[in-house]
């Protein structure tokens, strides 16, 4: 099922943010503007294995039933990257964290299951 799998990578992305936070600062400074040909390696590499698993995520939840015809597999795949990239730096980066607080509340951090709750009602509501 699409949403028991995103729930997963949503706790996944919370897990290892917390335990590996380094890792993720390295990741935000090393696609930065600054490392432009880095940043198309990595894209080149890395990305296009997550993009083409949530499009054929996205295509099977729509083959089974379960969302939306009507949406683009391919940019619903970018959109949902997007924001698992920026919740993943809003746990472990400084300027992200701060603002996370700004948006959520400075105890949002002592709140994973709020988080997973709500970020799965956004994602219902797109998909449904």
């Amino acid at each position: 099922d699409i949403f028991v799998k995103i729930e997963r990578i949503v706790r996944t992305i919370q897990s290892f943010s917390h335990s590996h936070r380094n890792l993720i600062i390295l990741y935000n400074e090393m696609t930065s503007e600054s490392n432009a040909k880095l940043t198309w390696k990595l894209a080149a590499q890395m990305e296009a294995l997550s993009a083409g698993i949530y499009a054929s995520l996205i295509r099977q939840a729509q083959e089974a039933g379960k969302v939306k015809k009507d949406i683009s597999p391919e940019l619903f795949a970018f959109f949902l990257d997007n924001l698992f990239m920026m919740l993943q730096f809003s746990y472990a980066c400084g300027y992200y964290r701060e603002r996370f607080k700004i948006y959520a509340g400075e105890d949002i951090f002592e709140h994973d299951d709020l988080v997973v709750e709500q970020f799965m009602k956004f994602f219902r509501a797109a998909l449904e």
